[in-house]
């Protein structure tokens, strides 16, 4: 049995991975082949961290628009930040 060669380490890979996602939150298919073949895993894997990413992203924003309102309770009061919501 031969031992599989691998290109990039665990850590490399998230870094280009990273470093794609800074330049395009939703890759086309053709990118996400691209980088399965370079980076020797398989495209599901590619997309599902992507997806991962994007909704880390967006909660790392509601978190930090929760904590602007905790901080400055006075702007919490302006009526232009506020939601109405109808049930």
């Amino acid at each position: 049995m031969k031992n599989r060669y691998v290109r990039y380490s665990y850590e490399q890979a998230i870094e280009k991975l990273e470093e794609m996602s800074s330049k395009m939150s939703v890759p086309e298919d053709h990118v996400i082949e691209k980088l399965s073949d370079e980076l020797e895993l398989d495209s599901m894997q590619i997309k599902i961290w992507f997806d991962n990413k994007r909704c880390h992203i967006q909660i790392r924003m509601i978190f930090n628009m929760i904590d602007h309102f905790k901080e400055d309770p006075d702007d919490n009061n302006d009526d232009s930040n506020s939601l109405d919501l109808e049930l």
